[in-house]
């Protein structure tokens, strides 16, 4: 029963991730403290799609070295990853009482853009104001669901070993296309939504059937629901 509960909330919680994502034009994402994600990066930035950057040593650094310094810290913290981009990086459910956490297991990353430079009075980018200023309302919005599942002992995150070997086979492309598919878009909309081919989708839903050792999009999206979200 835990387990079926804790993934019906995870699924909205990703829905929810999505549209504050959409909503504020940046990326959102969260982590546990080891650094791994346990959502689907939502409005990724089309640069951490690049083979040579996407899953690399450098951004697994980056990520263990951002929640580090905000365990640290004990508060939202802001750095620049080595691509450049602007990363907000809180932990979670910090305000709690000790008795309900002593240190923080989740952590929310937000961002991940290029900010406007204002002493160049250049035109594209979000100024840094507007940034700060739309990281704190996702960041109060997810310390409360955060808060009140610690206080109500739920855990976000599955345990099961053959869920996280299986997570651990897949590429955050294949993730990202197993979530569109979850969402009931069609080869052709996942390949416009992600400015690549439709023959590049199912080249990607091909292998993604041989490592999960599925047939159908239909088991395909009940996997993401139990498992990727």
């Amino acid at each position: 029963m835990m387990d079926s509960l804790s993934s019906l909330i995870l699924a909205r919680l990703q829905y929810l991730q999505d549209m504050l994502a959409r909503a504020n034009d940046m990326t959102v994402c969260l982590y546990t403290s080891d650094g791994t994600d346990f959502t689907i990066p939502s409005n990724q930035q089309q640069c951490c799609f690049d083979p040579k950057v996407n899953n690399n040593e450098a951004c697994k650094k980056f990520v263990q070295s951002a929640i580090n310094q905000a365990k640290e810290e004990g508060d939202l913290v802001f750095l620049t990853c080595h691509r450049g981009l602007t990363t907000a990086v809180s932990p979670l459910g910090l305000y709690l009482p000790n008795k309900f956490i002593s240190t923080p297991k989740y952590y929310l990353f937000s961002g991940r853009l290029s900010l406007k430079d204002e002493e160049k009075s250049e035109a594209a980018g979000m100024s840094r104001n507007t940034f700060e200023n739309r990281v704190e309302i996702i960041k109060v919005i997810f310390d409360l669901i955060f808060s009140l599942s610690l206080i109500g002992e739920l855990d976000f995150v599955s345990v099961e070993t053959d869920k996280q070997e299986s997570n651990a086979a897949l590429t955050g492309r294949e993730k990202e296309i197993i979530r569109l598919v979850s969402l009931g878009l069609s080869n052709q909309e996942i390949a416009d939504q992600l400015f690549i081919s439709d023959k590049t989708v199912k080249t990607h839903l091909s292998n993604i059937y041989k490592k999960l050792e599925m047939t159908n999009r239909t088991e395909l999206a009940l996997y993401a629901i139990q498992t990727l979200t």
